[in-house]
């Protein structure tokens, strides 16, 4: 069981998504977090494949590294569609960008509004450790 909270939230209107677009940059000023990201588009095309992913650049300079690449197949007719980014660790001054990729076809008017969330707290229970 994990709490989560909230840590930042941006808005885009009227996106060209039709190429990797930076849809949101997270500067973390604080401790070191297990985070991840929430992409809500609206108003997009559909009918194809939808990829989010985050780039972090430790300290806010040098290279840029890539996360893993979370690919979702939208269907034809769904124009509002939700996408996450894996969890992963940062620490106090990594910069974070977000990219969000559509379909050829999302040039002029999707919407959108990205949240980053941090887990607070973890809890593991071991079954080894209840087992009867």
């Amino acid at each position: 069981m994990a709490a989560i909270t909230q840590i930042d939230t941006s808005t885009l209107s009227n996106q060209n998504i039709s190429s990797a677009s930076i849809v949101h940059t997270f500067t973390n000023t604080t401790r070191a977090r297990l985070i991840y990201v929430s992409v809500d588009a609206d108003q997009i095309a559909g009918n194809g494949a939808y990829q989010i992913y985050a780039t972090i650049q430790r300290a806010g300079a040098g290279s840029a590294f890539r996360t893993s690449v979370t690919s979702v197949s939208v269907a034809s007719g769904v124009t509002a569609a939700t996408f996450s980014t894996v969890a992963f660790p940062v620490n106090s001054t990594d910069v974070v960008k977000v990219y969000l990729t559509g379909v050829a076809g999302d040039t002029t008017t999707p919407d959108i509004t990205t949240k980053t969330f941090c887990f607070d707290k973890m809890f593991v229970r071991s079954n080894a450790l209840h087992s009867t």
